[in-house]
């Protein structure tokens, strides 16, 4: 998707708004982009369950769910009962999930550029919510672990889905 860009991992590029229209299309509806900027909130009455709030991002907080569930059930240094961890090992283990899904997504061939966003009012435009996401290069897999768990706080804040589904890839001969 991006394509002749020569960055480092501490340099920040802006998101293409070809990325935009393909993403949203020409005309983006309020309502929509409203739906969408849901933080990835868990539930007091199941620790380990996301909250949705509006339609919209469920593919992407389902796929997750489902990837916090597989790192919960399945990891071999948590106590029997993964239903009663403690909100940091949730945590933990949510970012673990995205690593994985991130991984998943990716080749050996590919580079991430991993969203970054500073949420400092309470709400945004379309227009300055896409003008203000940077996209960082992950290095390495240890470099994207290391952002994906820097940016914990964002994932919680009111565009986190969003955020996370804004990943953009690019070969690595361009």
């Amino acid at each position: 998707m991006v394509t002749n860009i020569n960055s480092s991992s501490n340099e920040l590029i802006k998101l293409p708004s070809e990325l935009i229209n393909i993403v949203w299309g020409n005309d983006i509806e309020m309502s929509i982009f409203e739906r969408w900027s849901q933080s990835f909130q868990f539930s007091i009455d199941e620790p380990s369950a996301f909250i949705q709030h509006e339609g919209g991002p469920c593919s992407v907080l389902t796929t997750v769910q489902a990837h916090l569930l597989n790192e919960l059930i399945f990891c071999s240094r948590c106590n029997e009962n993964w239903r009663q961890a403690s909100s940091d090992e949730i945590d933990l283990h949510f970012l673990n999930a995205l690593v994985s899904i991130l991984h998943l997504l990716s080749s050996s061939n590919k580079k991430i550029y991993l969203a970054n966003f500073s949420n400092d009012k309470p709400s945004y435009t379309v227009k300055e919510f896409h003008e203000k996401i940077q996209f960082s290069l992950c290095q390495s897999n240890i470099d994207l672990k290391q952002q994906i768990f820097s940016r914990l706080q964002m994932w919680k804040n009111s565009y986190g889905v969003l955020l996370f589904s804004l990943f953009m890839f690019n070969d690595k001969n361009n």
